[in-house]
């Protein structure tokens, strides 16, 4: 008998608070130590509304499907830099939300 098992790691990181004009743009800040690429990493506004998935070179707006109305195609990540653990995303031409990010990865 196989038995599949899926380990998720899951964390949240309070970092300082980041202030911005409405309407610019922003960065968000995450570094994981080691290679991302083929890893699983999710942006969550309130730990409900997608924000933004990244899963092994699949992510939100290009093949994955999910993400909040409000932020779709104004979210991306740093392609060239997973190698290095930056899971960071760009948000494009923000909204007045309160925005408070959990992130997982797995």
């Amino acid at each position: 008998m196989l038995v599949n098992i899926l380990i998720n790691t899951c964390f949240y990181l309070p970092g300082p608070e980041i202030k911005v004009t409405e309407g610019s743009d922003v960065t968000l800040p995450c570094n994981i130590a080691g290679n991302i690429e083929s890893k699983r990493f999710m942006w969550k506004k309130d730990g409900q509304k997608e924000v933004y998935v990244f899963d092994s070179g699949l992510y939100s707006g290009q093949s994955l499907t999910g993400q909040s109305d409000q932020f779709k195609g104004r979210v991306s990540h740093f392609s060239g830099e997973l190698k290095n653990g930056n899971a960071s995303i760009k948000i494009r031409n923000t909204k007045v939300t309160g925005l408070r990010v959990p992130h997982g990865l797995s």
